[in-house]
Order: structure tokens, then C-alpha cells, then sequence
């Protein structure tokens, strides 16, 4: 066996190694340790004649949600037209493409739902990477039965018979369901994956979409508390690939920063 001794490096997270053009894969269980080990079968090894060995960064996918709206009545905006950014979310969107450039990983393609919203938030994105933004319908917002009226108890007190789509909160009976949600974005991810060869893909996307797609991965029950969600304005959530299925690695707050210098 061959024994790999990192510093503060773990490449089960960020890659994967090669030895002499044969990828190995790694322990995944060895992760606690300070140096980190991490032992890779390799056949014959012999110190002398050791095959070079390179490392790989793993593609990764980037969920990129967007930024704040301007929607002073707050009501549930859904796919209406007439709620762009608002100032706020124009600087969100901006910190969000600062924090992908920052990882220093290469970005070869970028893809958008179809509202004005998230085109918006992408615009810094494709300006940064000089990338040309694609509508993806797949990872659009959801529909709701409940559009156009106040979030909340707000929304049944200005209309009562909204609560006749409240039966059911497990498929949900007032809009798409779920198991919908997570599939169209699972799909439009991994198919987005095998055409960037090799790159990371953005895609800037919805709260709901984004975090369907999180617990979906993550193989947790979609019904859910959206007072749960771990997906804040600007967040990126990002994954990688194994096996052909999304596997979540990492998640950042880059529009928390521009709320904290705003309060």
C-alpha cells in the first residue's frame, strides 16, 4: 500500500489522485487526523519506480441562489413579472461572484433560470468568468398556487379560501411537488456536469430548487420547515459527482456579508 501524508489538505474533498495515469480512489473514513492519512492500494509499488503522482481538482457543480428583491407589499412572488433586485440584491449578487473567483477553480459554464431575478444575479457571474449566461427552464422557480398574495397568515386573512390548498403539506398540495422540484434539478445539473468538460458549472437558481436539491442528495425527506433551509440569499451550495449522483460539499454566505454592513 501506498500511504499519502497531506497537511491540512484534504483531497477526498478538493480531488482526487492519480498514480501515473490510474485514478485511485480514496478512504473516505480518514479524515480526522492532523497530518491527515490517507492510504491508496496500489500494486507493486516500489520507491524507486514510482509512477509520478499528480493531483486532480474535482469538478464541482455551484447552486447559486439569488440575490434580495425588491418586494416592499412582500407578497409571493413566484414567476410574476415586475420584481427585479433591489439595490441590496444587486451588491448580494456581486459578493456572490467576488466569493466564486475567489476559490481560484476554473468556471466553464453558466446556467440561469429564466426570471428576471436571477438573470440579474447572474450578470456579475458571466462578467467575471466572460461567460454567456444560458436559460435553463429546468431550474426555474416552482409554482404556487398561493401567487401574487402576501406571504403567511397575511395571505389567508386578505383571502380565507387560500386555506382549501393547505390539506396537504407533505407533496405540497398548494404547488409543484418535491420529488418534481429535486428531479428537473437533478436532471439540469448533472446534464449541465457532462457538458462543461472538466469545468465547474453555475447555476443560478431559487431558494426552493436549491435546497430540494440539497436534501435530495443528501438522501433527508423533502417535506420540510422552510424556517429550516440553509440557503440565504446569494448562498452557493456546491457539489460534486460520484457514481452519477450530486453529492453536496460545500455551502457559503457571501450576501450575509453585505447584510451585516447594511444593518
Amino acid at each position: 500500500d501506498l500511504l499519502l501524508v497531506t497537511n491540512g489538505l484534504d483531497p477526498t474533498r478538493n480531488g482526487y489522485w492519480t498514480f501515473g495515469g490510474r485514478t485511485e480512489v480514496l478512504n473516505k473514513d480518514a479524515r480526522s487526523h492532523n497530518p491527515q492519512l490517507y492510504r491508496s492500494r496500489s500494486q507493486h509499488f516500489h520507491p524507486k519506480s514510482a509512477p509520478r503522482l499528480e493531483f486532480v481538482v474535482a469538478q464541482q457543480i455551484h447552486l447559486v441562489r439569488h440575490g434580495e428583491v425588491f418586494n416592499p407589499k412582500g407578497l409571493l412572488y413566484e414567476r410574476l413579472e415586475g420584481f427585479p433586485l433591489s439595490e441590496r440584491g444587486t451588491q448580494m449578487a456581486q459578493a456572490a461572484a467576488e466569493e466564486l473567483a475567489g476559490l481560484g477553480r476554473e468556471i466553464g459554464s453558466l446556467y440561469v433560470s429564466p426570471l428576471e431575478r436571477t438573470r440579474q444575479s447572474a450578470a456579475p457571474i458571466a462578467q467575471k468568468f466572460q461567460l454567456l449566461p444560458k436559460i435553463e427552464e429546468r431550474i426555474i422557480e416552482p409554482w404556487n398556487k398561493l401567487r401574487g398574495y402576501p406571504m403567511g397568515v397575511r395571505g389567508l386573512i386578505a383571502k380565507p379560501a387560500l386555506a382549501i390548498h393547505l390539506y396537504n403539506p407533505l407533496r405540497p398540495s398548494w404547488g409543484e411537488p418535491y420529488k418534481e422540484i429535486a428531479a428537473r434539478m437533478s436532471e439540469a445539473a448533472l446534464s449541465g456536469f457532462e457538458a462543461s468538460q472538466g469545468a465547474d458549472v453555475v447555476f443560478v437558481s431559487h431558494q426552493l430548487p436549491i435546497w430540494m436539491t440539497y436534501l435530495s442528495a443528501s438522501g433527508l425527506s423533502l417535506p420540510h420547515n422552510p424556517r429550516q433551509r440553509r440557503c440565504s440569499l446569494s448562498s452557493i451550495t456546491s457539489f460534486e459527482v460520484e457514481k452519477g449522483k450530486l453529492v453536496p460539499v460545500d455551502y457559503r454566505e457571501p450576501g450575509m456579508s453585505v447584510l451585516r454592513l447594511g444593518a
